[in-house]
């Protein structure tokens, strides 16, 4: 062995002292506590650190069983316009959604709501939640304030509750409502908000075909229960993607389905068209006898006003009641006169209110022996999630539930021309889920 030089004893003290710095940061990282890494690398917060800073669009992870709440455990995702996401831990929320707005983020979890801002901590509000079910989610249209409904269940002699929760940044407050069924769907109308609820045949205030009741969900600053009017023979086209409804020059505005085999009310409320529904009527593959409409109603007083869903030469839209079930559609859908929307087959829309002529903006996938084309293929996605902007529509897909190997995907359509003018791939998102057995319930774009 030769002598030792002092060059060969300043590398070994500059490599003693490299050491020590590693182990001091890997015990400092393991101590901190707050924060971490997935093992694909990806950082992890708490979301009470988190800030939205360039983040392009957020998903809300939940637990995969619908009905198992044993894992009290979320993740809000924030993703940036390279495709790279932070995740943030939260308590969990059964389908739970998410709000964008100038004022920030919304999310809820089972402990507390949270409004996440660009640079500045996020405001964190006690809000203990009774039940984990997340039926609905919507910005007040005249405050920062956000309004949420929690599916409770059958509270016996056919009454049902929901637990409407309003937050308004600073405090929430809940009020347990009683009603006949469960709300999948909202629409915040000047200062108020207005459900839509499936009424069903046991209902003592509809006939043995059900209906749908609209129920007005606030006076003032308080929160009521009280039914605007009660329409019977209709179905609207809700999913869990589809919660909040358009609402102008207080009109509600959704797509729905009429069943001739229910009794097709003939004699809406009020309509621009003396439509004939045996023009419309046809049977999709299951045999159901059924037309499709664009409906909109006057929240003051319960006005129904329903239009046939027309192609661009005027015959009648046919889709499956499948694909109008799955239809997706959100609070920004109506622009200028224009109804967007996206059917369960993957198609984007656009429907004139007026006429109920319907156009296709975004072509569903075709698959090729190389894979699908350049549409949405909602299909073999899941689940199918959109947030419309003036002008454009981002969809948030991910790949077939049984595919854990592919990416989820931020497109982004061009309303008028149908072009996508944005596609981001967010890698290791869908293999993170996988394997912590979650779904993603909800989905926002950063708005404009």
């Amino acid at each position: 062995m030769g002598t030792r030089t002092t060059a060969d004893t300043h590398a070994a003290v500059r490599l003693k002292s490299i050491l020590m710095l590693a182990v001091l940061l890997s015990i400092t990282l393991m101590l901190g506590g707050c924060r971490n890494t997935t093992s694909s690398g990806t950082r992890t917060v708490s979301v009470r650190d988190i800030t939205l800073g360039e983040a392009v669009a957020a998903a809300y992870l939940t637990s995969a069983g619908e009905y198992d709440y044993s894992k009290k455990t979320g993740y809000l995702a924030l993703i940036s316009n390279d495709g790279t996401y932070t995740l943030a831990k939260n308590a969990g929320m059964q389908l739970g959604r998410l709000s964008w707005t100038k004022d920030g983020l919304f999310i809820a979890d089972a402990q507390y709501d949270y409004l996440i801002h660009d640079t500045d901590k996020a405001d964190v509000i006690d809000s203990a939640k009774t039940s984990p079910y997340q039926d609905g989610l919507i910005a007040r249209e005249d405050s920062a304030a956000h309004i949420a409904a929690y599916n409770v269940g059958f509270a016996g002699d056919g009454a049902y509750e929901e637990d409407i929760v309003i937050t308004d940044g600073s405090r929430s407050n809940r009020k347990r409502i009683v009603t006949r069924s469960y709300m999948p769907q909202m629409a915040a109308c000047g200062g108020n908000v207005y459900g839509l609820q499936t009424a069903l045949p046991d209902d003592p205030d509809v006939s043995e075909r059900g209906g749908v009741r609209l129920i007005s969900l606030m006076d003032g600053e308080h929160i009521t229960a009280t039914t605007v009017k009660v329409n019977t023979n209709i179905m609207t086209g809700s999913s869990r993607s589809t919660s909040n409804i358009p609402c102008r020059d207080n009109t509600m505005t959704f797509i729905s389905t009429q069943y001739s085999d229910k009794g097709i009310s003939t004699e809406p409320d009020a309509t621009p068209l003396n439509h004939d529904p045996n023009d419309y009527i046809f049977s999709d593959a299951s045999g159901a006898k059924q037309y499709h409409t664009i409906e909109r109603w006057n929240v003051t007083n319960g006005t129904r006003t329903v239009i046939p869903l027309t192609d661009e030469q005027g015959k009648p839209l046919r889709y499956s009641a499948n694909s109008m079930v799955g239809a997706a559609y959100d609070e920004r859908s109506l622009q200028d006169g224009h109804f967007y929307w996206a059917s369960g087959d993957g198609e984007i829309l656009d429907t004139d209110v007026a006429t109920g002529r319907t156009r296709i903006v975004v072509s569903a996938a075709v698959e090729t022996e190389t894979g699908s084309d350049d549409g949405i293929d909602f299909w073999q996605a899941h689940p199918r999630m959109v947030d419309f902007q003036p002008g454009h529509v981002d969809i948030w897909q991910r790949p077939h539930i049984d595919d854990d190997n592919g990416d989820a995907r931020l497109m982004r359509y061009d309303l008028i021309s149908g072009k996508k003018v944005r596609d981001i791939r967010v890698q290791g998102l869908v293999r993170f889920m996988e394997n912590q057995d979650l779904a993603d319930t909800g989905f926002a774009v950063r708005p404009e």
